[in-house]
């Protein structure tokens, strides 16, 4: 018996999202090409940046929220001990690089 084993290395873009990963067989025994395929999901990512607060009473801190995801922008609550504080943030869509 022969086993031919190819192994494929692709770097997920959120293009990639929704689409399927197709892998192609031609071989002598075959009356057509075999055709095998799987759907591929791109999961979404969350940073936050700085990754620890730290300061003064009464001192500004800046903390990043950053989601990147397929499809639809995502909605970012902030919380603190559970209370909502979201509206002290500031909200912006950036198109991905990948699109």
């Amino acid at each position: 018996n022969f086993v031919t084993l190819s192994t494929l290395h692709h770097v997920l873009s959120p293009v990639d999202n929704g689409q399927e990963l197709g892998c192609v067989v031609n071989h002598p025994t075959l009356a057509d090409l075999e055709i095998t395929t799987v759907p591929i999901t791109v999961i979404s990512t969350v940073e936050v940046s700085p990754q620890q607060v730290t300061g003064y009473v009464g001192t500004l801190q800046e903390v990043e929220c950053s989601v990147t995801a397929a499809q639809a922008a995502a909605n970012i609550t902030w919380i603190i001990k559970g209370r909502d504080i979201t509206s002290d943030a500031h909200a912006e869509i950036r198109p991905n690089k990948f699109n």
